[in-house]
């Protein structure tokens, strides 16, 4: 009876520990795919963003925090209001409402950053739960900067051509 359980107890610490080895091979794949993740949206050069039902934020890429010359410590868990402020929350809400309604919403948009005002597009998609409830939106951001002055040089220019 005793070399019996012996043998159970040894069979069961092995398929234990095969089960703890496949576990820290899945946990050492999911680190790796999500610095990975990590790694690809700190690099692209627009802004990413998770915000949840209740406006805060929950995930921001370093280009964000670039533009808002805030750490992740300081974005993280605040409202959009505080990183925003007032004036530009006023713009942006009507938007946000949208995306907490279900809608993916794109909009453009002057916004001040810490390299003065940027025009940005920007994308809400919504996020949804299993239930089909909003828990928040993905933000992606756009500087289209660039093409706002050259279209408006572009207006200015055959403006004076016509005078």
């Amino acid at each position: 009876y005793n070399r019996t359980l012996e043998q159970q107890v040894t069979q069961r610490t092995a398929a234990l520990e095969q089960s703890q080895a496949k576990l820290r091979d899945v946990y050492d794949e999911l680190r790796l795919r999500e610095e990975e993740l990590r790694v690809i949206m700190n690099a692209l050069p627009v802004c990413i963003t998770y915000v949840d039902a209740d406006q805060r934020y929950r995930f921001a890429n370093r280009t964000y925090e670039e533009w808002f010359h805030r750490s992740r410590g300081e974005i993280l868990g605040k409202h959009i209001c505080e990183n925003l402020g007032e004036a530009s929350y006023q713009v942006v809400q009507p938007y946000i409402n949208q995306a907490l309604a279900g809608q993916i919403t794109t909009y453009e948009a002057e916004i001040p950053c810490v390299f003065g005002k940027k025009y940005i597009s920007n994308s809400l998609i919504p996020d949804f739960d299993s239930n089909g409830q909003v828990k928040g939106y993905y933000g992606l951001i756009t500087d289209i900067s660039d093409r706002r002055r050259a279209e408006a040089a572009s207006i200015l220019e055959e403006r004076n051509r016509m005078a």
